[in-house]
């Protein structure tokens, strides 16, 4: 009994969509696949470094501020370390430097996420594949049983939809950049300031 229950879940669960699949020959939908195909590689590869750098960031900080707690409670405020550290006698010596390289790390991976942009680069490319898998699937349902008068018309619609999305996101693209770059200057900026 339960086995027929799965297999009525899983044919209510298929794709019952009209005109799902790829359209040959058609020029329209070819640039939208073209694009399709592009923005996948650049968001899958924005995220791999902004994965990278994020976790980087996430786990040296926390590495490094339990360095420095451990060093100043033991030098200057007679905290003894728990159980935990005393096992790891061999750390206790180089607790400054596991702080200095904790911090640099976080410094790094935060700068060269904020000024390279990868975070906001796979974001913006995901949303750019968002939007042309949205357009490719409203063309797949304008052109559905139509004439080819009616195609040809679908088909300038759709690329000067695609053209005006591409413009878009070059001019977005080009804020991000110099956003970044203004951001991390001003910011090590003030930074500076603060120190002195």
């Amino acid at each position: 009994m339960k086995f027929q229950c799965c297999r009525r879940t899983r044919k209510a669960s298929q794709d019952k969509r009209i005109n799902t699949q790829a359209l040959p020959d058609d020029k329209a939908y070819a640039e939208l696949n073209y694009y399709l195909h592009q923005y996948k590689k650049l968001e899958k590869r924005f995220h791999r470094k902004s994965k990278l750098t994020r976790h980087i960031a996430c786990y040296s900080l926390p590495i490094a501020l339990m360095a420095i707690l451990a060093t100043l409670g033991e030098q200057y405020y007679d905290i003894k370390l728990p159980e935990f550290f005393s096992r790891l006698s061999v750390i206790k010596p180089h607790l400054s430097l596991i702080a200095i390289i904790g911090l640099v790390a976080f410094c790094w991976a935060y700068f060269t996420n904020h000024l390279l942009g990868f975070t906001r680069g796979w974001s913006r490319n995901r949303l750019m594949r968002e939007h042309l898998e949205r357009l490719i699937r409203e063309y797949q349902l304008a052109v559905h049983e139509q004439d080819k008068n009616i195609i040809r018309i679908e088909q300038d619609n759709i690329l000067s939809k695609l053209s005006h999305l591409e413009e878009q996101n070059r001019i977005q693209t080009h804020k991000d950049i110099v956003g970044d770059y203004h951001t991390a200057n001003t910011g090590v900026m003030n930074w500076l300031k603060i120190k002195k």
